[in-house]
């Protein structure tokens, strides 16, 4: 609701009008130049925003064009991938079988524009004459001979070809003794993937105008691309190749719409000295401002694209709306001033003009009426007095007191003296030249609540004022809501004392050190946040040993900051042993995991580092380590010392699982905190509107949490088995139920990757064991199975009959009946010198710990599990690719107690 304590002003300009008139060619030239200016203003800005509107759609064309021919291109190299499939399942392809393949494909329909769809067997110099005879006499090629003549090392001859009609000279003819397709093999060879040649011409049609191009997918007798560059070449069988014509190819994508760009596109794949012309009109014509430049990257060749507007729009018709409004303004500007002029001298013209003007205003001030209607603000308009002259209000209840109170009337008698004081001096201020001012105050509400509220002040009219008031008390509570989320998170990053929590932002400034941090390194959060980087907290030697580690696997120079983040960034996280250095010089080993943190954007926006000190582990570990390689010598040597050596042993032991028990049980303490406010956070958040970013922030602050909380449990259950305090309720079990079992959850998984487990279902498989720790260590054995097989690999779990030593020791006697169950995989295998190795702590293999992932722990669980069931587990190798896991356990009758496995 608006209302106003002033008069109309439109009977006020209607007086003022009667008392002042204009002379009539005054009149009439003030009516000619205001519009005309409107007009021409109008015209410029609508001629503007037409030539924007004909650059977009001009881009819009553009990227249409560039998809368009890049959609195609994946089009065809789909089709050689699908001819390389066919051939690799087909044991002994034929031409006709060729034909048919090709028939089912509907090419001319379905990727129009492709000449020929053909095969490039591999043929050894040795080979070459029963080649020839095989297409001669099985094939029905007459007279087939491989050319160009001459002996070479292996020839590449085109055997099968679909359709045959417009390339059939070409049957027998050596691809690879030409330079220009040779390299094009050898890039698709080389790299396992689909490559495209530079312009060729064909030598059926040598004579025809524009360009060839050659498309070859290479064909490996392995399943799969092999991963080292020297067993491609060995494995390599052939190419399935695919010939188009760029201009034959452009014809056929059909780009309805783009019939007025001219296209031209060139191979640049030599760097721009040898740029190479494909199609278009080469060279360059005069400017056109609708032009532009794209590019992409096939088959290890790079296209440029130039296109432009066939009309330039210099060259073109003035755009017609804009010409018409600058006519008709113009017209219309002129009719006004010359009836002006005509009525400019009578009073009764005068009198209507001045009608119509105040009905235009009444007009105006209904709309102006209409648009305070729509707005949620307060508004209110004071005069040169400063008194309240006209207000808005889309509701009366928000208003102090009624409107009938304050309209006419100064604000000191009205809002309280401290409220006008700060009103005053913000007037002040704008009398003085500042355009805006902004205060914020308190009121109650007619509800009896205290609102808070935002005034922006401006001068409008003549020495008057415009106060637009907004109520801000739900802004201001949400932002106390932020503060105490915030709060509440560095509450929970404070809490961990014994474990170090790191932030930084992208270039490695660090944003949050907690008091865990503080009382492992010996600095203060002050000194830390924003001030350093955690380079600081690092041995220099080791941090330029793992630059070049890391620079060595991905190929690029890597130093500085990204030493610690690289990985993170990549693959989201990272865990790696680190040696800090405390603020007193001193050094600790820690367990140290990266990760990244993403905005909503899944945008990188800094990094997440959590530590454990892990110094007394290794201490413990090294002391073991140096037990069991030199437990021989030692006994030898020193053997009035080993009742010695075996008590320090087992105490390291003892002292190690202890540390381990209660470092897990320190961690998962303030873990549940961190993981129980941050669910908190997310929920509150969530409820908050634009809070968006602090409820992702929560959200990667749990899923690190839960990381490193998986992590504390798998080295819980480690100490638990080494330290005895696991317990076991061993009974006969079949193996085969627990698999199953185990096998229907990872159901999921096995899907997502198209595996097949095949359980063997013949051999005996009663042992016994505790069903639930031992289908830990089949979900174990499983998952590993799972993460480093192939996609469409085989899982196989078979068991076999087999004996057990009746003891530990190497000059025991005896054994007693057992089962073995192996897991075979189809993965990358471990390497032989490390399948001892995999059962550490800590330890991945080599060909594993750079792919899926993992925190070392799995296996040695494994073997603890396995040990206290009085049983064995190693790693073998298959006669193929992937890892032999073979698990022995004592069979029912030959099983002692588990209580007894010391």
């Amino acid at each position: 609701m608006s209302r106003s304590a002033h008069p109309s002003l439109p009977s006020r300009a209607r007086r003022r009008l009667r008392r002042q008139p204009l002379p009539p060619r005054l009149t009439a030239l003030v009516v000619l130049v205001v519009p005309m200016a409107m007009t021409l203003f109008s015209w410029q800005q609508l001629r503007h925003m037409e030539q924007q509107q004909a650059s977009a759609a001009f881009s819009r064309e553009a990227s249409r064009v560039s998809a368009a021919m890049e959609e195609r291109l994946n089009d065809y190299a789909q089709v050689l991938r699908g001819g390389s499939g066919f051939l690799h399942a087909t044991p002994n392809p034929s031409r006709q079988a060729w034909h048919q393949f090709s028939e089912q494909l509907e090419l001319s329909r379905k990727v129009p524009g492709m000449l020929v769809l053909g095969y490039l067997p591999r043929v050894a110099a040795g080979d070459l004459p029963a080649f020839t005879q095989r297409m001669r006499e099985r094939e029905g090629v007459t007279g087939f001979s491989v050319r160009p003549p001459g002996p070479r090392d292996e020839y590449y001859p085109v055997a099968f070809m679909a359709p045959e009609a417009p390339l059939r000279s070409a049957f027998g003819f050596d691809v690879a003794s030409e330079p220009t397709r040779r390299e094009v093999l050898q890039a698709a060879r080389d790299m396992g993937v689909v490559a495209m040649s530079g312009p060729i011409r064909l030598m059926a049609d040598p004579e025809h105008a524009s360009p060839s191009l050659l498309m070859v997918a290479p064909l490996y007798s392995t399943n799969g691309v092999p991963t080292i560059q020297e067993q491609r070449r060995q494995a390599l069988q052939g190419y399935v190749f695919t010939l188009f014509r760029v201009d034959e190819f452009v014809d056929s994508l059909s780009l309805s719409g783009s019939a007025q760009l001219n296209i031209r596109i060139s191979d640049d794949s030599g760097g721009s000295s040898q740029t190479k012309h494909l199609y278009g009109a080469s060279g360059s014509g005069p400017s056109n401002p609708l032009s532009e430049e794209r590019s992409f990257y096939f088959g290890g060749r790079s296209w440029q694209l130039h296109l432009e507007s066939q009309d330039p729009p210099e060259q073109g018709p003035e755009l017609p709306s804009s010409r018409i409004l600058l006519f008709s303004g113009t017209a219309i500007s002129m009719l006004l001033a010359l009836l002006t002029l005509r009525l400019g001298s009578r009073r009764s013209f005068a009198e209507q003009l001045a009608r119509r003007l105040s009905h235009e205003w009444a007009e105006a001030n209904s709309r102006l009426t209409g648009v305070f209607a729509a707005l949620p603000d307060l508004m209110f308009e004071l005069d040169r007095d400063r008194c309240f002259r006209h207000y808005h209000a889309p509701n009366e209840g928000e208003l102090f007191v009624p409107p009938h109170s304050f309209l006419g009337r100064h604000p000191r008698d009205i809002l309280p003296a401290s409220l006008v004081t700060q009103l005053e001096q913000c007037c002040d201020r704008i009398d003085a030249g500042v355009r805006l001012q902004i205060m914020e105050y308190q009121l109650p509400r007619h509800d009896g609540e205290i609102g808070e509220y935002e005034a922006r002040i401006t001068a409008i009219g003549e020495g008057g004022y415009l106060m637009v008031v907004r109520n801000v008390s739900e802004v201001r509570r949400t932002q106390q809501a932020l503060l105490q989320a915030n709060a509440r998170m560095k509450s929970v990053f404070d809490s961990a004392t014994e474990v170090s929590i790191i932030t930084t932002d992208t270039e490695g400034l660090i944003t949050v050190f907690n008091r865990g941090a503080e009382k492992m390194l010996g600095y203060s959060a002050a000194a830390m946040v924003g001030q350093a980087t955690p380079a600081i907290l690092h041995l220099p030697e080791e941090v330029e040993a793992r630059a070049a580690e890391l620079s060595r696997e991905f190929g690029w120079k890597i130093q500085g900051f990204e030493v610690f983040v690289t990985r993170a960034r990549l693959t989201g996280a990272e865990r790696r042993e680190w040696t800090y250095v405390r603020q007193d010089g001193s050094h600790l080993t820690v367990s140290l995991v990266v990760t990244a943190v993403y905005d909503e954007a899944h945008n990188v926006t800094g990094f997440l580092g959590v530590a454990v000190d892990i110094t007394a582990l290794k201490t413990a570990e090294a002391e073991l380590r140096r037990h069991r390689d030199h437990l021989q010598e030692l006994v030898s040597e020193r053997s009035a010392d080993l009742l010695v050596a075996k008590e320090a042993a087992e105490y390291a032991n003892h002292t190690k699982s202890e540390f381990l028990a209660n470092m897990s049980h320190e961690l998962r303490t303030p873990m549940h905190a961190i993981l129980s406010f941050a669910g908190l956070g997310l929920s509150r958040a969530g409820s908050i509107p634009g809070a968006e970013k602090l409820n992702h922030y929560f959200q990667r602050i749990r899923e690190s949490g839960e990381r490193l909380l998986a992590l504390v449990n798998d080295l819980l259950d480690l100490s638990k088995l080494e330290a005895g305090k696991m317990s076991f309720e061993p009974r006969p079990v079949n193996l085969r139920p627990l698999i199953r079992e185990a096998a229907g959850e990872m159901e999921s998984l096995l899907q997502e990757k198209s595996l097949h487990l095949v359980l063997d279902e013949r051999g005996p498989a009663e042992v016994y064991c505790d069903p639930l720790r031992f289908g830990q260590l089949i979900r174990n054995l499983l998952s590993n199975a799972i993460k480093f097989s192939p996609v469409g690999g085989v899982i196989q779990v078979g068991f076999a009959p087999t004996t057990l030593s009746s003891g530990r020791r190497s000059g025991d006697r005896g054994s007693r009946s057992a089962v073995e169950m192996t897991v075979r995989d189809e993965g990358v295998g471990i390497p032989v010198d490390e399948r001892e190795l995999v059962f550490d702590k800590f330890a991945q293999s080599s060909k594993t710990k750079t792919g899926a992932g993992g925190t070392g722990l799995g296996l040695a669980i494994c073997r603890e599990i396995a040990l206290a069931h009085r049983g064995t587990i190693v790693a073998r190798g298959n006669d193929g690719p992937g890892t032999c896991l073979a698990v022995t356990l004592p069979t029912p009758e030959a099983s002692p107690s588990i209580e007894d496995r010391a």
